[in-house]
């Protein structure tokens, strides 16, 4: 039951939020081949590097203050954030040692939260001249 309202959840932040930046592509219509045309774009031209960052337990080391944070930056209801620090706190995870860290993988709102709480990163890059692709 909670999957299935969490899908339905997750049509509605993406609604109220000021999604992330275009270069965050998770849930973009066929995001694989947008991801693959862009990243050719980026490293075709002269002089770009490319990195590729794969944190270990990303989702379980998110600070969940930095989720709610976000939500609350990007114009999401009062009362959908507050469901869904309610959702985070009554969570624990064996494996990383923050009590107030993680989203639960596997949860059709995980990556959405994740994508959420990385853009003011992401958006620090951008205004330092980095270009990226999430």
């Amino acid at each position: 039951v909670t999957n299935i309202f969490h899908r339905v959840l997750l049509k509605r932040l993406v609604r109220h939020a000021n999604y992330p930046s275009c270069e965050q592509i998770a849930f973009k219509q066929n995001a694989y081949a947008v991801g693959v045309r862009r990243a050719h774009e980026l490293i075709s031209r002269p002089g770009v590097h490319a990195v590729s960052l794969d944190t270990k337990k990303a989702l379980n080391s998110l600070p969940r203050a930095e989720v709610v944070r976000a939500l609350n930056e990007a114009g999401v209801p009062k009362v959908l954030i507050d469901y869904i620090r309610n959702f985070l706190d009554l969570r624990h995870s064996k494996d990383v040692k923050c009590e107030v860290c993680g989203v639960p993988q596997g949860d059709p709102l995980s990556m959405f939260l994740f994508c959420m709480a990385i853009e003011r990163l992401l958006r620090r890059l951008e205004e330092r001249g980095i270009t990226f692709l999430a």
